[in-house]
């Protein structure tokens, strides 16, 4: 038998692996029958759920409850990364792109334990870097987002993710061929990034090459098919 908890605990993870099969809708809904049933909702997954209302662009309704998770975890770097975004969809770029930067700054590239002789790779700071980066380049200052990253290809030039930011800049500068051929480098190395998938369609179109453009539509569709982006990739 059951205790209460047991039974919310069970509620409360299936938004996790709802929201890892891409169900966003079904995370978002499970979390308001829970508000609804008077449940006071584990802060662990309010970042879960903040993700899934941005992914259904409901950015205002995100700030809120990633705010309510940073309170309960200031230092969890994912929820902030999350946050900057809500704001930036919410057209709060004085808010974003100082969360992004300061969150970079916080981030110790080689943390060291006390007594080790060697620091360890902190794959938060990376993803810090990514997103101020990324940040830059919506609040249109591209060329600002180029340079940061050029920087981190000139550490990491094998890395899928940052070759698709590349990508995604220079699609923002008008710059498709270079955009595609950022893609095409990202997808060699990993052929199922879901972000060089969804790029190469809109680089092919403003390339008017457009039955290829179709093709890496198809390509996205058959590799991602809950992918969210799917229906504004298409349009």
């Amino acid at each position: 038998r059951q205790t209460r908890w047991e039974a919310t605990r069970l509620r409360v993870d299936a938004l996790s692996a709802s929201n890892h099969l891409q169900q966003h809708e079904a995370v978002v809904a499970g979390y308001q029958a829970l508000l609804d049933a008077g449940i006071e909702v584990p802060a662990y997954i309010l970042g879960t759920v903040g993700d899934s209302l941005l992914a259904l662009r409901r950015p205002a309704e995100a700030v809120p409850v990633l705010e309510r998770a940073i309170a309960h975890t200031p230092h969890d770097v994912n929820a902030r990364i999350l946050l900057g975004y809500a704001f930036i969809e919410t057209e709060r770029f004085d808010r974003a792109l100082p969360l992004f930067e300061s969150l970079a700054a916080s981030q110790e590239a080689w943390p060291r334990h006390a007594g080790a002789r060697s620091g360890y790779e902190n794959w938060d700071r990376y993803s810090a870097d990514l997103n101020h980066a990324l940040a830059q380049s919506y609040a249109n200052d591209n060329a600002r987002a180029e340079a940061m990253l050029q920087t981190q290809i000139g550490i990491g030039p094998g890395n899928p993710g940052l070759q698709a930011a590349y990508g995604a800049v220079q699609s923002r500068r008008l710059r498709p061929s270079a955009a595609l051929e950022r893609y095409d480098m990202a997808l060699t190395m990993a052929p199922q990034d879901r972000d060089a998938l969804a790029g190469r369609v809109g680089a092919l179109t403003a390339l008017d090459r457009i039955d290829e453009a179709r093709d890496a539509l198809a390509a996205l569709q058959q590799t991602h098919p809950e992918d969210p982006r799917l229906d504004r990739v298409e349009r």
